[in-house]
C-alpha cells in the first residue's frame, strides 16, 4: 500500500486533531463540571459498599487458599 505525500499528510492532520480533541476533554476545568455535595446518606451507602466488598474479597481470599487446586499458585507475604 502506497501513501501519497499530500495523503500522508491528511491522515498525520486528521489524527493530530484527533489528539487535540482528547487532550482537551481529559483537561481539567470548569466546564461541565459540576460541584456534588454528598448527603450523609449516600456517603453511608457508599461506605457500607466499600466494606461489603472488602469483606467480600476477604471470604474470597480464604476460599481460595483452602482450594487445593489453587493452593500450589497463591503466594503468601
Amino acid at each position: 500500500m502506497r501513501i501519497s505525500i499530500s495523503g500522508f499528510s491528511r491522515l498525520f492532520r486528521q489524527v493530530e486533531q484527533e489528539m487535540e480533541t482528547v487532550i482537551k476533554v481529559l483537561q481539567p476545568g470548569p466546564v461541565g463540571i459540576i460541584e456534588h455535595k454528598f448527603s450523609p446518606q449516600e456517603i453511608r451507602d457508599a461506605n457500607a459498599t466499600v466494606l461489603r466488598a472488602v469483606q467480600t474479597w476477604k471470604t474470597n481470599s480464604y476460599l481460595d487458599q483452602q482450594n487445593p487446586i489453587l493452593k500450589d499458585f497463591i503466594h503468601k507475604s
